[in-house]
């Protein structure tokens, strides 16, 4: 399978076999991975994906970061500009399923970030050398595209099975800096 289409076929239907009770532990782990990083002690403004139900979860990594103070940015589907937007996630703010049946805050707050530190990032499948391939609308790859987020260090979150030796990237892919897996953190190269 070289394509991204067959890529993204083969994840997808191995995705939507996954179980809650095969999930949740993994999940746990990379966030565990995640938390530990040195990167992660440092970072004050992080943008984070909230996560679909087959996806790696999100929500410890939220949790640290309203319990030490960090600000969370998260997407959301702006319906006035017809794509994803980054908002500011509150403690208080209650989610909603948003478009592609992704949460979102039910109320998002549409101002900028600032400069970001972290944005973790979802993905069908990665490669060592920090390619990444999404669900082929191109979503992602414009919200890191964004100037706040050009220098922030970009990790992405996969089980083991969505690694890859090599995915096929074009000119306005972009990489990511670290992969964390249920198994090990990949510095890509």
């Amino acid at each position: 399978m070289t394509t991204k289409t067959d890529i993204r076929r083969h994840i997808h239907d191995q995705r939507q076999e996954l179980t809650p009770n095969w999930v949740r532990p993994r999940s746990d782990r990379i966030q565990q991975r995640l938390l530990a990083l040195d990167e992660w002690s440092t970072a004050r403004l992080i943008c984070c994906y909230l996560a679909a139900p087959t996806e790696v979860q999100t929500g410890w990594i939220i949790d640290d970061c309203r319990q030490a103070g960090k600000q969370v940015w998260v997407p959301a589907f702006r319906p006035t500009r017809e794509r994803y937007e980054w908002t500011r996630l509150a403690r208080a703010d209650a989610l909603t399923t948003g478009r592609h049946h992704i949460p979102e805050p039910e109320q998002p707050d549409w101002n900028r970030p600032g400069v970001v530190d972290i944005v973790i990032t979802p993905g069908l499948a990665f490669d060592s050398y920090g390619g990444r391939i999404g669900h082929g609308g191109g979503h992602y790859d414009r919200l890191l595209a964004r100037a706040a987020l050009r220098t922030a260090l970009k990790v992405g979150l996969a089980f083991v099975f969505q690694i890859r030796d090599h995915v096929p990237t074009l000119a306005h892919d972009i990489g990511m800096d670290i992969i964390v897996t249920e198994y090990a953190v990949i510095r890509c190269r």
